[in-house]
């Protein structure tokens, strides 16, 4: 069974001090979390209580070796990524290496990402329909260039800075 060699970004997505910060806010993201399930419980918001205790959940270096392990078993290749695993997946996209990337984090968009699927592991009770989006088709129907669309999923919210107040994308 050969092993694939993680390909290499042509661009440093983060340096140290970039990680540094991105694991603080997670950090800080995980504890919201728990406060808002805590919250949850307490006024019977049972969406709330799902979303939140999703969030909860720490994966560990073994759980993440033991997932390694069953996927080799099952002669399915691993690789690992050097930086974020999202830009990894979009690299092995755009190299044609992989079909699509699967995801639930719409971050990956900002990647350029030439296919990507959501809510692919949504549970079946749930009825949400796969989403399939190609970023070229996005950035055409908004009218924008991708570094545009990069500042507007950053003022929508993102993973690394705290949101704009008011300044969520509504439905009209």
């Amino acid at each position: 069974m050969s092993k694939m060699a993680p390909k290499p970004l042509d661009y440093e997505l983060l340096n140290e001090n970039v990680k540094k910060v991105a694991y603080a806010v997670k950090g800080e993201l995980y504890l919201r979390a728990s406060e808002l399930q805590k919250e949850g419980k307490k006024t019977g918001d049972l969406e709330g209580i799902e979303k939140y205790n999703k969030r909860t959940v720490k994966v560990t270096k073994q759980h993440n070796e033991d997932c390694k392990r069953l996927l080799r078993l099952m002669g399915v290749p691993t690789i690992e990524a050097p930086c974020e695993a999202e830009a990894q997946c979009v690299a092995l996209c755009k190299s044609d290496k992989v079909f699509a990337v699967v995801s639930e984090n719409m971050d990956t968009l900002t990647f350029g990402v030439p296919r990507f699927l959501h809510h692919l592991m949504y549970p079946s009770s749930k009825k949400i329909s796969v989403m399939e989006f190609d970023v070229s088709k996005v950035l055409e129907e908004l009218r924008l260039t991708m570094d545009q669309f990069i500042d507007l999923c950053i003022l929508s919210g993102c993973d690394y800075c705290d949101n704009i107040k008011g300044g969520e994308i509504r439905e009209a």
